[in-house]
């Protein structure tokens, strides 16, 4: 009886600890989506500012060559 006690235990410890682990691997998975998502995001809104700032700079050019 204690033999079936022992390994039971042993299977609850073993499922715990891969749960733990998982639970890791996940929030370190879901920490560098939500990395990259912030870095792409941010590097989207820079290109738009970017090609905002490079298009206005043609409209100035193309005014002063029209003044």
């Amino acid at each position: 009886m204690s033999n079936i006690l022992f390994f039971f235990h042993i299977i609850i410890l073993i499922i715990f600890i891969i749960f733990i682990i998982y639970n890791r691997i996940k929030l370190i998975i879901t920490d560098y989506l939500i990395i990259i998502g912030i870095i792409l995001i941010l590097s989207f809104n820079y290109y738009k500012y970017y090609k905002k700032i490079e298009n206005e700079n043609i409209y100035d050019t193309i005014f002063d060559k029209l003044n």
